[in-house]
C-alpha cells in the first residue's frame, strides 16, 4: 500500500523546523538528530479516500481514519559497517489531532536500487506507513545508509549489523523529535519489515534485545518474507539459476560490491567475480537511477546469472558451490539472522509460492526459534483464507505477476501483523 502523492499536502515546503543544526556529524553520537522538516500532510478524508479506492485493500485494514498524519523528514548521525561517520535519513509518520500516548511500528523497506529513494518523500512512502499513523502509531521508515542523500557512497547490502546500526539510530531521532514536540510513546515498540527489510528487521531485533535491552523494550515484530538464511538462499539461487532473470543479476552485484566494500576480502579485481565486459562496469553502479531492466537495456549489466556473457564468472560460481571457505560464503554466514533467542514470541510471515524469497528462509527462522524454546507463529498467506481474495484478485496470473513478492505477499503480511499482531497488543 502506498499514498499517492496526490493524498498528501505539501507543508511548509520542506523547511527546517524547530531542531537546528548543530556542529558537523563527526561530532555527534549515534542517534542524534540532526534536522527535521515536515513534508506533509495527510488527513483523515484522504486516508479513507485511499482506502475506498482501493477495495481489494480496504478488508485488509478494515477501519476508517482516526487520526490525521504529519509527516516528516529526519536527519541523523548514524556508522557505516567499519565505524565511519555517517549522515542517514528516515521518515517520521505522527498522529495529529487524535490522543495519545502513541505506540510505535519501526518499519523497514525491502530492496530497491534507486539510491534518491527516501520514505520520508510523501509519494514514496511505503505500504501501510500512513494508514497506520492515521491508526493512531507512530511510525518510523529508515532508508538506510546509501539512500535518500545518505553521505556513505555505497548501501551496505545484506550487512546485518549495519542494518541494525542505522534502523536503531532512525528510531532515537524520532524518540527526539517527539519529546521536542511534546509527543507521548505509551512504550509499546512493534517491528515490521518484508524482503530486505525481513532480514533488518530480524537484525534490529536481535541488537535490541541483545545490547540495548534498557533502552529498547520490543513489544512484537513480523519479519516478513526475509532472506534471513543468506548462505544458504545464495546456493539455491546460484545452482537454480538458468536463463534471464535482471532482478537476480542487479540484486547478486550489489550484495557482492557491498560486501567488498564493507569486508574488503571479496575479491582483489572485479575479474575474478564479474565476467568482462561487465567486471568494468559494477563497481558504484548500485545503488543509482535505474532499475533491474533499464540497466540490462542500458548495456550496463547482462541479463542472467552464469553462463556465456552473464554475470558471474564460471570459475567464481563453481568455487562458490562447492568450497565452504569460499570468503563471500563465510560472510554470507556471519549475516545469518536468526540463530539467537528472541524474548517475546516471534511471528514470521510470508508465502510458500514466493518467486523471488524462498520460503525455505522462513522455516529455517521458525525451526530455529522452535529449537531454542521461543513460541513462533509462521503465516503462509497463501493457506489462509483470509487472504485468498485479495490474492486472487490482486494477481491473478499468481506468483508469475511481477508484483506478486513485494506487493501482493508483503500487502498481505503487513495487514495480518496490524490486525492480529500489533493490534491486540497495543
Amino acid at each position: 500500500m502506498a499514498f499517492a502523492a496526490a493524498a498528501l499536502t505539501a507543508c511548509g515546503g520542506g523547511a527546517s523546523e524547530s531542531v537546528g543544526r548543530p556542529p558537523p556529524v563527526t561530532d555527534q553520537p549515534r542517534g542524534t538528530l540532526i534536522s527535521s522538516a515536515s513534508t506533509g500532510t495527510l488527513t483523515k478524508a484522504q486516508s479513507d479516500a485511499y482506502l475506498r479506492s482501493h477495495p481489494d485493500e480496504q478488508p485488509l485494514v478494515g477501519t476508517t481514519a482516526a487520526c490525521d498524519v504529519q509527516v516528516f523528514r529526519l536527519v541523523y548521525a548514524t556508522r557505516g559497517p567499519n565505524g565511519e561517520m555517517v549522515e542517514d535519513s528516515a521518515g517520521l509518520q505522527i498522529p495529529v489531532n487524535c490522543p495519545g500516548p502513541y505506540p510505535m511500528v519501526l518499519e523497514n523497506h525491502g530492496t530497491t536500487l534507486m539510491a534518491a529513494f527516501d520514505e520520508s518523500t510523501p509519494d514514496q512512502i511505503k505500504d501501510f506507513a500512513p494508514y497506520l499513523s492515521s491508526q493512531g502509531y507512530v511510525t518510523v521508515t529508515p532508508n538506510y545508509s546509501g539512500y535518500g542523500g545518505s553521505t556513505l557512497d555505497y548501501h551496505p547490502y545484506h550487512v546485518a549489523e549495519d542494518g541494525a546500526v542505522v534502523t536503531i539510530d532512525a528510531v532515537r531521532a524520532a524518540r527526539a523529535l517527539l519529546a521536542s514536540k511534546g509527543i507521548a510513546l505509551s512504550g509499546k515498540l512493534f517491528l515490521f519489515g518484508s524482503s530486505q527489510g525481513g532480514g533488518v528487521t530480524m537484525a534490529t531485533h536481535r541488537a535490541m534485545e541483545r545490547d540495548y535491552g534498557t533502552e529498547f523494550v520490543v513489544t512484537a515484530s513480523v519479519p516478513t518474507s526475509g532472506s534471513y538464511d543468506l548462505e544458504n538462499n545464495m546456493l539455491g539461487e546460484l545452482a537454480a539459476a538458468d536463463g534471464d532473470d535482471p532482478p537476480a543479476v542487479s540484486k547478486s552485484t550489489l550484495l557482492l560490491t557491498a560486501f567488498e566494500n564493507a569486508y574488503g576480502d571479496i575479491y582483489g579485481a572485479t575479474t575474478e567475480v564479474f565476467q568482462s565486459p561487465w567486471s568494468g562496469t559494477v563497481e558504484g553502479l548500485l545503488p543509482g537511477t535505474m532499475d533491474a531492466f533499464d540497466l540490462v537495456n542500458a548495456g550496463l549489466l547482462p541479463s542472467a546469472l552464469r553462463g556465456p556473457g552473464a554475470l558471474l564468472t564460471d570459475t567464481w560460481v563453481n568455487d562458490f558451490l562447492i568450497n565452504p571457505n569460499n570468503t563471500t560464503r563465510v560472510r554470507l554466514r556471519q549475516n545469518v539472522t536468526i540463530n539467537w533467542t528472541p524474548k517475546v514470541p516471534m511471528n514470521l510471515c510470508g508465502s510458500s509460492l514466493d518467486p523471488a524469497v524462498s520460503f525455505a528462509n522462513t522455516l529455517a527462522a521458525a525451526g530455529s526459534f522452535v529449537g531454542r524454546g521461543v513460541p513462533t507463529t509462521v503465516i503462509d498467506v497463501e493457506n489462509d483464507p483470509e487472504y485468498r481474495d485479495f490474492i486472487d484478485g490482486r494477481a491473478p496470473t499468481g506468483p508469475l505477476d511481477p508484483g506478486y513478492h513485494g506487493d501482493v505477499v508483503h500487502t498481505a503480511c503487513i495487514s495480518y501483523a496490524v490486525r492480529h499482531v500489533f493490534g491486540p497488543l497495543r
